[in-house]
């Protein structure tokens, strides 16, 4: 859960970062529960908040980005 995984081109990718990008809000409330580092970033250095607000289209992150508030 806290360590990165390296991706094809020695990108960093963290599982937060996978939730996030899967919309799973059940997931990411879990890892935040269970103390993720909500500061790590991912190889475009981007924290997993920021990811999600990137990804924020038409509020379908708004879940997961009070979660990671």
């Amino acid at each position: 859960m806290h360590s990165q995984k390296k991706t094809f081109l020695s990108g960093a990718r963290f599982p937060l970062h996978v939730a996030v990008a899967n919309k799973d809000v059940d997931i990411v409330r879990t890892m935040v529960q269970l103390g993720v580092d909500r500061a790590a970033k991912n190889s475009k250095g981007q924290t997993a908040f920021l990811l999600a607000t990137k990804l924020n289209k038409d509020g379908k992150m708004n879940a997961i980005l009070e979660i990671l508030k």
